[in-house]
């Protein structure tokens, strides 16, 4: 059973998300100067963006500015320390 405050829980969300809606559909109509044939698409997708992934401003940075992620960049810094820890001359080991 539903509580009333999971009720205003769920209508508040609600009309959360249809406020984010038309906020930005009204910010493609500036932008673009003609209304959107489908809003609904807006509640998860930024108007302000072209859609088009080969944009440097819409694509993954990744692709053009060759950056690594902060978890790439955290992997490679335990790598080299894992290898500086290790002893540099294997030959002295017993097989």
């Amino acid at each position: 059973m539903s509580t009333e405050q999971d009720k205003l829980h769920h209508s508040k969300r609600i009309h959360n998300k249809e406020t984010y809606t038309k906020r930005q559909v009204k910010i493609a109509k500036h932008l673009h100067g003609e209304p959107p044939k489908a809003a609904h698409v807006y509640h998860k997708v930024s108007a302000a963006t072209c859609g088009n992934s080969n944009c440097v401003m819409c694509g993954n940075p990744r692709r053009f500015w060759k950056e690594r992620t902060i978890q790439e960049r955290g992997l490679f810094q335990q790598l080299l320390q894992l290898e500086d820890t290790t002893p540099a001359d294997h030959s002295s080991q017993d097989i």
